[in-house]
């Protein structure tokens, strides 16, 4: 049988590997006795003391080292100073081991550990002996929650590390964030700390290291962890995955993804083949004595099926927002079709194709934002129109919405157009605001006679010169955006609470009844536009990232 389909029988057919993996029996791992001879690479077992902290705690490090990095160096054929190191990168938790106690979540314990499936231990051994280093990358949030830093839940993770990397005989290295931050999965500054200190090990060993190019870790490595988005159980024992975070930071990196499932439940002889366009440079030391002298590299079977689905047969969803959902954004205003609900008639207005899109600069007019936090409404005002003299109201600035309500009756009586920057989900939120509209124009009625019909009568105008403009952002899409505003600007997050509250309250007047009972202009839903004009630097990268 053809590697993909046997591998396709394993994990999708019910007669298959997946039909029943608490029950089956499994045999010994195939590199089982490489255990017993470790004495003879014991220097690369890792001990406690190499762990490092950085970033004030928000990383621990068990670094590369160059006794570890150096026999798994690899050269591209034909550029002797093209080299590449290949990493079979993990998550730990629920991927590698689950609690000994029985728990859902390890004790502050190292010794509360157990491997989560028979295979893991000498699948672990056969991607070392192929020329891969193994790299776990593991969030770890207890330790470092808000201000505070659990001492002892640190010492446990880092002293667990250790000891697998002791029981397998594989000398592991790992990258642990310890606090909701940018360096948590699924961001991918972890995977880049690790290649800042694999190339610094590898140019350490080379006396030409002034000739090299950066040495690539991404090229041939793969990630495998549990945090996939599947609403199924696990072989942990979850009932569905609780998030979808490994697999997101597989897709940031730009690795194969496997579940646990997939890659350790595939017998070892099917995950990797020789590989024709790499060649070794280095030599593992002797205790593996399994481990091939050419290049190996995932096979073209293992390959195949993250290409024809990233999960196998697998449903999963990405979470707040999907690749597919970012990619189809439309990036500008340019000619895009915008929805335009009027007191008489819903419609579909073709905005120009050159700026302004959406300022009326010959008319006084206030605006009202309705949208989710960090959806970029801000932006929106700023890059379209500010410059043509709006004026902003915002309560982050004004800090309650009575200063709110009373800085756009200034302007608005100034003679100012006045945009309301605020979520403004709920209709009691807006009413006040074109209150102010109706309010200060029967006063210029009464003052001016030429406002009404020229002999000092009050004649209060049939619609109110105010529009809203909606913005149609998923749930999932602000949240998202609010994260890069919180990386790219060095903010903090807009909290969660805060979108349910926002959703909660929501009351988004859609129809021409509900505009014609407003006395309103119009409402206006602006679609989502993934626009980086102007935009910090790495804003569009970071956006592109999930989150």
């Amino acid at each position: 049988m053809a590697p993909y389909r046997e591998l396709h029988r394993l994990h999708c057919e019910p007669s298959g590997y997946m039909a029943d993996t608490r029950k089956r029996q499994r045999s010994p791992s195939p590199l089982a006795s490489t255990v017993a001879v470790a004495a003879d690479g014991a220097a690369l077992v890792r001990r406690r003391e190499e762990w490092e902290e950085m970033e004030g705690g928000s990383v621990l490090l068990l670094p590369p080292t160059t006794a570890v990095v150096e026999p798994l160096v690899h050269t591209r054929k034909g550029a002797g100073h093209d080299l590449i190191v290949k990493v079979g990168a993990f998550d730990m938790d629920d991927t590698l081991i689950k609690p000994a106690s029985g728990g859902v979540f390890a004790k502050d314990d190292a010794a509360d550990w157990e491997w989560v499936h028979p295979n893991v231990c000498g699948h672990l051994q056969h991607v070392h002996a192929r020329g891969f280093l193994v790299v776990l990358f593991s969030n770890q949030m207890g330790i470092g929650k808000g201000s505070s830093w659990n001492a002892k839940k640190a010492d446990a993770v880092m002293s667990k590390v250790v000891q697998l990397s002791s029981a397998s005989g594989v000398p592991l290295c790992a990258c642990v964030a310890t606090r909701e931050n940018a360096w948590r999965k699924p961001s991918p500054r972890m995977w880049t700390l690790l290649e800042e200190r694999v190339n610094v090990c590898v140019r350490a060993t080379c006396v030409d290291a002034a000739a090299l190019s950066a040495v690539d870790c991404a090229a041939y490595s793969f990630y495998v962890g549990d945090a996939a988005g599947r609403s199924a159980a696990n072989w942990a024992g979850r009932k569905r995955d609780f998030s979808c975070s490994d697999r997101q930071f597989a897709y940031n990196v730009q690795l194969p993804f496997f579940t646990p499932e997939h890659f350790f439940l595939t017998p070892a002889e099917l995950l990797f083949q020789t590989d024709d366009l790499c060649s070794r440079r280095g030599t593992l030391p002797s205790w593996t004595q399994s481990s091939p002298s050419s290049s190996m590299r995932l096979s073209d079977a293992m390959l195949d099926l993250t290409r024809t689905s990233p999960a196998s047969c697998e449903e999963f969803s990405w979470g707040d927002v999907s690749p597919a959902e970012l990619q189809q954004l439309p990036r500008q205003y340019a000619e895009l079709s915008v929805r335009v609900i009027t007191p008489t008639a819903v419609s579909t207005a073709v905005l120009p194709a050159a700026p302004p899109f959406f300022a009326r600069p010959t008319v006084q007019e206030m605006i009202l934002f309705v949208g989710y936090p960090g959806c970029g409404k801000s932006s929106f005002f700023f890059r379209h129109l500010r410059p043509y003299g709006y004026h902003r109201v915002n309560r982050d600035t004004a800090q309650t919405r009575a200063k709110c309500l009373k800085e756009a009756e200034g302007l608005w009586a100034g003679g100012h157009s006045v945009v309301v920057d605020n979520t403004n989900p709920a209709a009691a939120d807006r009413q006040g605001y074109i209150d102010i509209v109706q309010r200060v124009s029967l006063v210029m009625q009464k003052t001016d006679p030429a406002v009404g019909d020229g002999e000092g009568a009050v004649a209060t105008p049939s619609l109110l010169p105010v529009r809203i403009f909606v913005f149609m952002h998923s749930r999932g899409l602000a949240s998202h955006m609010n994260r890069v505003r919180a990386q790219v600007q060095g903010v903090s997050r807009v909290p969660t609470i805060a979108y349910s509250v926002y959703q909660s309250r929501l009351e988004r007047p859609g129809t021409p009844a509900e505009v014609a009972a407003l006395r309103i202009d119009s409402v206006w839903e602006v679609p989502a536009v993934a626009c980086f004009v102007d935009a910090p630097a790495r804003t569009e990268e970071i956006f592109f990232q999930l989150s």
